[in-house]
């Protein structure tokens, strides 16, 4: 990095603020499936670039807080559970302040299965239907272990310094409202007919820097939103713009520092723009782009109080949304039609969308006959003057917005896929205007007030850490 990060150095190491920092390969062998796809197989056939799991670990004054990062789908709650408790028993921490988060990219597996094992459904023979190979979790979930226990093990003290700017080249919303008042994702049909962006994006880069007492970086939190989706929907694994981004900083400080990337809301956020055909053309690009905004950005950061630590959790109960009858009908009378995997007729190998949302749309029935609500957990971590907040699902970038608006905190970086899976949270505007983000299922599961609601308890987790009112900003975006 640059001079800036170096002349905050010196901390006096009576504060006690340690950080360490780790990484470990994660790549999966041959075969197993990638994730971010719906009824395709994509069995993996080339490592094209490892991907990772990296860990933070902060400590002062005996709170300990542990940032994990995967570059992977997504992962299930019961195996984001298991690292969190695992973490809790080999290395001390409240479970409370372990955070799993995933970066989305869809060139890798997920950790867990988005459909659950008991579904009788799936036949054994095509278990990547569920949406990741059973094998390849347990050895990514000890792997993930083994690197916190490594950045416990290289903690030392630090001076930590943060900076903000704005990159506005490598995102774009993916939501089109037509002329008729739908909404087209990624605008595939109809361009002409389109009538605006659907909604806005979010164009801050932020990154967080640990600078040892020798004055160099040894780790560092970048944090931006987009979905990470250039290798779709190929069969190869890589971490897509996260991981190439993490490889241009390493390069940047010759190897002494350990990036990692915090992925925002970008559940309707995308890298193209996809109507205008603008954007970057591959996730090296992308990824340069980035390291410049990062390093311009970097010659006014500003040193940052690394204390104190602190962390909250809070489960909230989300509404399932109304399931109509004559969905749920349809559904049944589908399967019953097509009790064995339903293949596509211009892709032989891949199944019907159809055929899987009715296992899902059945699924959800089932689920809220059993709880009408979703047991929901929002965390936040205190760093000093920064607030990092976990959400799960892909909540729109609306809520993250909102959050941003009103948090005290001087810095605010949100990471969504974290500690497990809930599928899309759109706005309730979203939600009525349609888009395979809102489409009934498991992938989009909850009433409209949903986002709302997280935006709202999210604020107040933060503000109670802070010991501060939250912010009461003259305008707030409608989720």
């Amino acid at each position: 990095m640059p001079d800036p990060p170096r002349k905050n150095a010196g901390m006096n190491a009576s504060q006690h603020l340690l950080a360490g920092f780790a990484e470990i390969d994660i790549s999966p062998p041959l075969g197993t499936q990638i994730g971010g796809d719906i009824g395709r197989p994509r069995p993996t056939e080339e490592i094209r670039e490892p991907i990772f799991a990296r860990a933070a670990v902060f400590e002062h004054e005996g709170t300990k807080l542990c940032v994990l990062v995967l570059d992977v789908m997504g992962i299930g709650h019961e195996w984001a559970d298991h690292i969190r408790d695992g973490a809790t028993e080999r290395f001390g921490f409240d479970r409370r302040a372990v955070m799993v988060h995933t970066t989305q990219t869809h060139s890798a597996p997920s950790v867990g299965i988005h459909l659950p094992d008991d579904n009788p459904i799936i036949p054994p023979e095509h278990e990547w239907l569920r949406g990741s190979t059973p094998k390849y979790t347990p050895t990514a979930a000890e792997k993930s272990l083994q690197v916190i226990g490594q950045a416990v093990a290289t903690m030392q003290p630090v001076t930590l310094s943060a900076a903000r700017g704005i990159e506005t080249r490598v995102s774009f919303n993916r939501r089109f409202v037509t002329r008729e008042g739908i909404t087209d994702t990624h605008a595939n049909r109809g361009r002409d007919n389109v009538l605006y962006t659907e909604g806005p994006i979010d164009p801050e880069v932020g990154l967080l820097q640990a600078t040892n007492e020798s004055g160099n970086p040894v780790g560092m939190l970048l944090h931006f939103t987009s979905h990470p989706a250039f290798g779709y929907p190929k069969r190869y694994i890589s971490p897509d713009w996260c991981g190439h981004w993490v490889n241009e900083m390493k390069e940047v400080t010759g190897g002494s520092a350990i990036p990692m990337v915090i992925n925002g809301c970008c559940g309707n956020v995308y890298t193209q723009d996809r109507l205008a055909y603008t954007g970057p053309e591959s996730e090296q690009q992308m990824a340069k782009i980035l390291t410049q905004t990062s390093l311009r950005i970097a010659e006014n950061s500003q040193r940052v109080e690394g204390t104190p630590l602190k962390y909250a959790t809070k489960n909230i109960e989300l509404p399932f949304r109304d399931l109509d009858p004559e969905m749920i009908r349809e559904a049944r009378e589908h399967l019953e039609k097509y009790p064995t995997p339903q293949w596509r007729e211009d892709e032989p190998d891949s199944v019907e969308w159809k055929w899987l949302y009715a296992i899902g749309r059945l699924e959800l029935e089932r689920m809220r006959n059993e709880s009408p609500t979703f047991s929901y957990e929002i965390q936040a971590f205190r760093i000093g003057e920064l607030a990092l907040l976990a959400l799960i699902g892909e909540p729109f970038v609306e809520g993250q917005l909102n959050i941003k608006l009103q948090s005290p905190a001087a810095f605010t970086f949100v990471a969504h896929m974290s500690n497990g899976s809930a599928g899309y949270i759109p706005t309730s505007h979203g939600l009525r205007g349609g888009g395979y983000e809102s489409d009934t299922g498991l992938g989009s599961r909850y009433a409209g007030e949903a986002l709302g609601m997280i935006v709202d308890n999210s604020v107040d987790l933060v503000a109670g850490l802070f010991e501060q009112a939250p912010r009461d900003p003259v305008m707030r975006l409608p989720v």
